[in-house]
């Protein structure tokens, strides 16, 4: 799990483009031409690329490096669909409401800890990822 927070430190900007484009990888091509999509619409809220969440992530399976600070979580996934069916829940606290009934009302009585289970990237070297990302991506194919 990598928090949105660190993926915005890692953008494809407009100026990536054609170092993609003109690669020779079809790879880098297509990575232009989606990335051209992509980053139009966030320049149209206002910022100036693209965050590479999926890539991000990716990238710190591979190389934990890439995270420069990380904090401890406790991580689930709802499964139920109490809360938020499928969704990522992160306790970053790492703290319960023991919550009890008081007859008309609910009071909160305790706050157990929960043990985290991960560690969540807050801070990345996003400029080394995104090196390390338009080298990959821009790369001639492989032969064998």
């Amino acid at each position: 799990m990598v928090d949105l927070g660190a993926t915005a430190q890692a953008k494809l900007e407009r100026h990536h483009l054609p170092r993609l484009a003109n690669s020779g990888s079809p790879i880098g091509r297509f990575v232009a031409e989606i990335g051209d999509f992509y980053i139009g619409f966030s320049e149209r809220l206002g910022f100036s690329g693209s965050d590479l969440h999926d890539p991000l992530a990716v990238g710190i399976a591979f190389d934990k490096t890439f995270a420069r600070e990380l904090r401890p979580m406790h991580i689930d996934v709802e499964t139920k669909g109490q809360l938020t069916y499928g969704e990522t829940v992160a306790n970053r606290y790492l703290l319960l409401e023991g919550i009890e009934d008081a007859g008309d009302h609910y009071e909160i009585t305790s706050f157990p800890r929960v043990e985290p289970n991960t560690e969540v990237p807050l801070v990345v070297d996003g400029d080394r990822f995104l090196e390390t990302f338009l080298s990959r991506v821009s790369a001639p194919p492989r032969t064998p």
